[in-house]
């Protein structure tokens, strides 16, 4: 058959084999549905190529969503995997997210990937380890894939086909003294920030996401000084949407990381597994292979003997509050106890220096090792389905509420524009320098800026009828407004209200969440007299977000059954 070169010859006619492909493929992609419920394509792809072994369809969307694809089944011996491509995604974006981890996970050998730039479902790439062979088997099959289609991964396994499958999985070790202190020698940049929120905002719109100043402002701010962040609102506000934004903004592909937590969950063993003394195996949970990819993508630097370190890795966990995350995140909450830590220590196993699954398919350190300075992303959806976050977990938490918004009729083209659109933009992250320590920011802040921003937050809180405030809070609050001064250009106390801004919006991520039932009804009508920040009239001008959240929430409140005694910010939003 005669292969087309990119940019010379047309695409090839779509075959009848595609065609069932598509006609398979495309009601599946658009009903949204949850699970798996691709075997109609499974079908058609062992009968059309005659293969030995399973088929695996995936679907993605993004990319946070796409570094899942290829783990979610890395137990199983899959043949091939077909991951179809969503319309604000792309092959070019996916396939260094393909070639990670082809080289990283043994299971994952061959990926075609698929995308309907021509209106069709096509397989125009390949990924496919060295020395596999399956992919020029397949491009009679595919047509579409041209010469520059099929992505060989250098092997890190064994070349002999025989050993690779029996080969022995292993995952780096480092001395965990030697660890912490490089994980602590991360030092975040400071210099530029103010440039990060107009950067945000044009990363957002390359991927259909509107944001304006304001709104990228506080994100930014948030995300750098904290490390434990919840996404809270109601269904379709955008929780996931700006979590994986944020991700991909800060991460480079093989640093982020995602999680959907299960109903049920009671313990770390439910999310990862446990070490069966009897059988002297790991017994492997929905996500094992997830913490272990954390804490090789940690390791790595350090195992190879370059002394460096690489940027933070970023967990996303979807609908965390499913179940109690004191429970199957104990390792986070625990470890993230402090404002400031270098990194997280989740005890796997005490099986020996090394355990390993009873596929052989995952070997688990001791103790895996996440860092430097972590961040997780949890989405919140508080309503009758899903217990609220215990006070331990917000206390820890720097919580970001999000609310439904009103779009002018510009912004509703340009949105379903952007939605109906393949976009080809870069993949490589834009913060990556800036994300380390929460505390950067306010310790390189000068003795004269401490103080200005400690008597704007006492003078606020005191206003508030003897709300207390811990020490934790207040520092949280701190590091905050610290990082929002630096981003808003306001580094020597410029008078014009960024100062408010920061406090209103430190306030309302560290402090109002942990309001105790009895008074955060007061607290929220306290605040509803303040001459709190009126938002931005013009989208490239900051203004205030508290306002507006203030509102919503005593709006509930007002009309909710449980006024007074026993409402607070979570059973406000359920």
């Amino acid at each position: 058959m005669q292969r087309y070169a990119r940019g010379r010859m047309s695409e090839p006619s779509l075959t009848s084999f595609e065609k069932e492909i598509h006609d398979a493929a495309d009601p599946v992609f658009g009903s949204g549905k949850s699970g798996y419920h691709w075997e109609p394509v499974d079908a058609v792809l062992k009968s059309g190529l005659a293969l030995d072994g399973k088929t695996r369809c995936k679907k993605a969307t993004n990319s946070g969503r796409a570094a899942n694809v290829l783990t979610e089944s890395n137990d199983k011996q899959i043949e091939l995997y077909v991951v179809f491509i969503g319309p604000q995604y792309s092959i070019k974006s996916f396939i260094p997210v393909a070639t990670d981890r082809v080289k990283r996970f043994p299971n994952v050998k061959t990926v075609a990937v698929a995308d309907r730039t021509s209106g069709t479902w096509r397989v125009r790439a390949i990924v496919e380890r060295e020395g596999i062979g399956l992919a020029e088997r397949l491009r009679d099959a595919f047509p579409a894939v041209d010469d520059d289609g099929i992505h060989l991964v250098e092997s890190h396994l064994e070349s002999d086909g025989a050993a690779e499958e029996s080969a022995v999985p292993s995952v780096p070790i480092v001395d965990e003294d030697e660890f912490a202190s490089a994980m602590m020698g991360r030092e975040a940049a400071l210099e530029d920030l103010s440039t990060l929120p107009t950067r945000l905002v044009e990363f957002a719109g390359q991927r259909g996401v509107m944001l304006d100043a304001s709104l990228a402002t506080d994100l930014l701010a948030t995300v750098l000084s904290s490390q434990l962040l919840m996404f809270a609102g109601p269904s379709g506000t955008g929780k996931s949407t700006v979590a994986r934004l944020l991700s991909e903004f800060f991460a480079p592909v093989d640093h982020r990381f995602e999680i959907e937590a299960l109903r049920q969950w009671l313990t770390p063993d439910d999310l990862v597994g446990y070490y069966s003394v009897l059988g002297r195996q790991y017994a492997t949970a929905p996500h094992t292979q997830t913490i272990v990819a954390l804490h090789e993508a940690s390791v790595a630097p350090l195992a190879s003997d370059d002394g460096n370190t690489d940027g933070p890795p970023i967990l996303l966990i979807e609908e965390m509050n499913l179940s109690a995350p004191e429970g199957y995140l104990a390792p986070v909450i625990h470890g993230l106890s402090g404002i400031s830590e270098s990194y997280l220590r989740w005890n796997l196993h005490t099986g020996g220096t090394e355990a390993i699954d009873e596929a052989t398919v995952v070997a688990l350190p001791q103790v895996a090792l996440i860092g430097p300075y972590p961040r997780i992303f949890g989405t919140i959806n508080v309503d009758v389905s899903a217990q609220a976050p215990a006070r331990k977990v917000a206390a820890r938490s720097a919580v970001i509420l999000l609310e439904p918004i009103e779009l002018t009729s510009d912004e509703l083209t340009a949105l379903a524009a952007s939605a109906t659109t393949n976009q080809d933009f870069e993949e490589e992250p834009v913060g990556e320098d800036f994300l380390g320590d929460p505390l950067a920011a306010l310790g390189a802040a000068s003795e004269k800026r401490v103080s200005a921003l400690t008597t704007q937050l006492q003078e606020f809180v005191g206003e508030l009828d003897g709300l207390p405030v811990s020490r934790r809070e207040a520092t949280r609050c701190l590091a905050y407004m610290a990082y929002f001064s630096l981003l808003s250009g306001d580094t020597n106390g410029a008078g014009d209200g960024r100062l408010r801004l920061a406090v209103e919006n430190a306030f309302a991520h560290c402090i109002l969440p942990t309001v105790e039932p009895g008074r955060f009804a007061t607290i929220l009508e306290a605040l509803a007299d303040f001459p709190l920040m009126d938002p931005a009239s013009d989208p490239t001008e900051l203004g205030g977000l508290l306002k507006t959240r203030v509102q919503r929430l005593l709006g509930l409140v007002n009309h909710g059954p449980d006024v007074g005694a026993t409402i607070d910010f979570w059973s406000a939003l359920s």
